[in-house]
């Protein structure tokens, strides 16, 4: 070997691997054009390496939300609760329990539209005044970006509830 210019690849603040050229043509020592030229290679090298370590992190991530969405469908389907699932943007149907069905008189597969769930069902307060589905806490909490309760409470900022000791109520 006559020549051999070297660099290291740092991904995630650690050494990821070196890149190495040797023997330059016609044996002539290697350039600052070459070092210049060798550090953007190992700079594409390290952008590699870390776009396929955030692709296996996120087909990790998909592949465990994966599991978690059919566990929770299956522990919804094994209730004997009415249970409908509904997308907070559509309102469509995700999933329906049986029991939902039998209550709602009507067949809800994945994909039916809001209208055929919310026609036959009256929506009343504790003090038995009728509200709209819109008034629900899980759209108004879509609306807003929080989770809200049934009762009008609802997460404060950050998304954390109030300390049970705070006295303090949360955000509306």
């Amino acid at each position: 070997m006559e020549s051999l210019l070297g660099v290291s690849i740092e991904a995630n603040a650690r050494h990821a691997a070196n890149l190495y050229l040797t023997n330059r043509p016609g044996g002539a020592r290697f350039t600052a054009v070459d070092e210049r030229l060798i550090v953007t290679l190992a700079g594409y090298g390290r952008v590699a390496l870390e776009y396929s370590r955030l692709y296996r992190r996120e087909s990790d991530l998909r592949l465990r939300a994966e599991v978690a969405e059919q566990r929770l469908e299956t522990v919804i389907r094994a209730s004997s609760a009415g249970v409908i699932v509904v997308d907070a943007e559509t309102r469509n149907v995700l999933l329906a329990t049986d029991e939902a069905q039998r209550i709602l008189g009507s067949e809800l597969r994945s994909g039916v539209r809001r209208e055929s769930y919310e026609t036959p069902v009256r929506y009343l307060r504790p003090d038995g005044a009728e509200f709209s589905t819109d008034q629900l806490p899980a759209p108004v909490g879509a609306r807003h970006r929080a989770a809200l309760r049934p009762d009008g409470g609802g997460l404060r900022q950050g998304g954390r509830p109030p300390h049970p000791h705070s006295g303090e109520r949360g955000a509306r």
